[in-house]
């Protein structure tokens, strides 16, 4: 996932989103940046989306042992990842492969 982190920046999410969804009401802690993380790490990495939670949460606690977090659901990380339009991740993917074009043109010849 590495490379994909370096090619696809906070901005672009940030962007992408706003072409594609409408404004949240209030500010949440599963941006679809880090729903899109923690989809591509359950896909990469664990066997499923609570596992793939479980892990992202013990590492958080690890690092950050004195940052006032409450753990998120997998059903909440479900519901909230349904409500994001296709468009967006379409529009994200366009631009990941924009970019990786750009970066790795002889991959792909």
């Amino acid at each position: 996932m590495t490379i994909v982190r370096n090619i696809l920046e906070p901005l672009e999410f940030k962007r992408v989103a706003k072409e594609t969804i409408e404004k949240p009401k209030r500010q949440r802690i599963l941006i679809p940046e880090v729903i899109v993380w923690l989809r591509m790490l359950a896909s990469l990495k664990y066997s499923s989306m609570a596992n793939t939670l479980s892990k992202f949460w013990e590492a958080i606690r690890l690092n950050f042992a004195d940052m006032p977090l409450k753990t998120v659901n997998p059903a909440v990380f479900c519901n909230v990842r349904s409500k994001l339009p296709i468009e967006f991740f379409c529009k994200l993917f366009e631009v990941l492969r924009g970019h990786f074009i750009e970066r790795f043109p002889v991959i792909l010849e």
